[in-house]
């Protein structure tokens, strides 16, 4: 499934292809609606969701489940997805999807052995820069862990580059350092499919 990427034979690799469904968000704000079609086409194994399509979809008023329903959106319009959009979007589409906070890093390490495509938040929420505010967050999926590069993301914010055997589709590293420390500011979101 993933042969044709050179991973470290002590790499832990989701099994699921995800790569090859990457496209890159572009200048949008629409990094979850993308990794909600990204992890619905490799479940699925075609391309059946864009990004653009989901994202306005996730920006519609629609009502809620539970005895009491309520309306709710999954992602505000022309910004930021809301923390139960992907979940929620993944389950209208079929797949048992569950959003959590505090996740850990045995959770994550699991999840890539037993086959469970993840979605996780990075971000940096209270950065400011000569006082003023560039706070920011980003979802990606987790697709590998390699005890020396850290861990690999199909992100929809990679722009594909060919050539390179990992930005061609879409797959990013990040230290195992950084990917805590960020994942940290952002209360280790995580969303669990399947």
């Amino acid at each position: 499934m993933n042969d044709d990427l050179p991973f470290p034979a002590d790499a832990l690799v989701l099994p699921i292809p995800l790569h090859r469904f990457h496209r890159y968000q572009g200048d949008t704000n629409d990094c979850g609606p993308f990794c909600v079609a990204i992890a619905v086409n490799g479940l699925r194994g075609q391309a059946i969701l864009d990004g653009p399509t989901v994202a306005r979809r996730m920006e519609r008023l629609r009502w809620g489940r539970g005895l009491l329903p309520f309306p709710t959106l999954g992602k505000i319009p022309g910004w930021a997805t809301l923390p139960w959009g992907p979940s929620d979007e993944l389950r209208r589409h079929g797949f048992r999807a569950r959003w959590r906070l505090f996740g850990t890093r045995e959770r994550l390490l699991r999840n890539l052995l037993t086959g469970r495509v993840t979605i996780v938040a990075v971000g940096e929420p209270f950065r400011f820069v000569k006082g003023r505010w560039r706070g920011w967050g980003h979802l990606k999926l987790l697709y590998a862990w390699d005890p020396e590069q850290g861990w690999a993301f199909v992100d929809p914010g990679v722009v594909p580059r060919p050539g390179d055997p990992w930005l061609a589709h879409g797959i990013d590293w990040q230290s195992d350092e950084e990917f805590i420390r960020q994942w940290g500011w952002m209360l280790r979101f995580m969303v669990e499919v399947g």
